[in-house]
Formats: structure tokens, C-alpha cells, sequence
């Protein structure tokens, strides 16, 4: 796998994706990308990770790891990095995505074909970076 990047008016790929490594991006989905580099276990395979999403206040990455929601904080770019495992599908998962207001992480079974949404738990008090938790919502 690799990650291209375009330059949309020309409609061409650009040879210039080093020029673009510290650009603050709106958002953060691709797996594979440099702020995601941490998430990938030793020995992982280019199908791992099926999705990530970057929480709206910049400090939490999620990924759909197979069947596991994995939260990180943003960036997770250290091999090893720590982590957060929860489980609850019956398979893959094929998406997850923070809501805009921050509350809540939301992930899609592509096997089990179930929606979940999961409370995402953050301190305001935590001036380290924290990424918070997650709790399932019934």
C-alpha cells in the first residue's frame, strides 16, 4: 500500500508528498498515513486496520482493527504506542467515526452488520494530551 497524493484542480498525482508531511489536516481517516504509523502492530498486514477517524478536538485517533476499536492519541506515530482495546463485533469492522460534537465514537460491523456507539469519556482536566475513553452506549 502507499498513499498518493493529488493535486485536485490539475487532476494529476504530485511528486511532492514530502512537502506535505507537516500540514495540519482537517481531519485524519486513512490508516495509512504518517500520523497513523503507531497503530500498526509488529507483523501486521496491509488489511489490518480497515478505517481510522481523528476525534474533532484533535486528540484521539480510533481504527477499526478487525473486530477491536483501538483508541490512540493523535498523533500515534511511535511504534508501540499505548492503547486503548474494546470489543463487540462479531467480525470485522469496516468503519468507525467520531460524532462533530466529540461525545460519542461510532463503529459499523461489516460482518455482524450492527451499529455501535460508544461513549467517548474525555478529563478536562488532563493537560497531558489525554486521548479518554470509550464506553459502550445500550
Amino acid at each position: 500500500g502507499e498513499l498518493l497524493h493529488w493535486e485536485v484542480p490539475q487532476l494529476s498525482l504530485t511528486g511532492r508528498a514530502h512537502q506535505l508531511r507537516d500540514v495540519k489536516w482537517a481531519s485524519c481517516s486513512a490508516a495509512l498515513s504518517w500520523e497513523c504509523q503507531g497503530v500498526w502492530d509488529a507483523g501486521s498486514r496491509l488489511g489490518d486496520v480497515q478505517h481510522a477517524d481523528q476525534s474533532p478536538d484533535g486528540k484521539a485517533l480510533a481504527t477499526a482493527h478487525g473486530p477491536q476499536v483501538k483508541l490512540f492519541r493523535y498523533p500515534s506515530v511511535a511504534a508501540g504506542c499505548d492503547r486503548q482495546v474494546y470489543e463487540g463485533h462479531g467480525g470485522t469492522i469496516a468503519a468507525v467515526r467520531f460524532t462533530t460534537d466529540n461525545q460519542f465514537l461510532i463503529s459499523v460491523g461489516a460482518l455482524d452488520m450492527c451499529i455501535f456507539q460508544w461513549r467517548h469519556v474525555t478529563d478536562a482536566h488532563d493537560d497531558r494530551g489525554g486521548h479518554g475513553t470509550l464506553r459502550m452506549v445500550a
